[in-house]
């Protein structure tokens, strides 16, 4: 994932899923809290480490 994806994914206004979500967050609600504890806290990394804890956060969604 490059710095230009991470910050895409990070200025958008719909999640992976489709819902609404906020600008500067990765996920919905929804999805942020059916991920574990310590996927959500790795989320709070900054770019470019960000793009490696998004990707982890997809697989644990699928």
């Amino acid at each position: 994932m490059t710095v230009r994806d991470q910050i895409q994914v990070l200025r958008s206004d719909v999640c992976q899923c489709g819902a609404a979500k906020k600008v500067k967050q990765a996920f919905c609600r929804e999805c942020y809290f059916d991920l574990s504890e310590e996927t959500r806290r790795e989320l709070y990394n900054r770019v470019p480490r960000f793009g490696e804890s998004y990707e982890a956060a997809l697989e644990e969604l699928t």
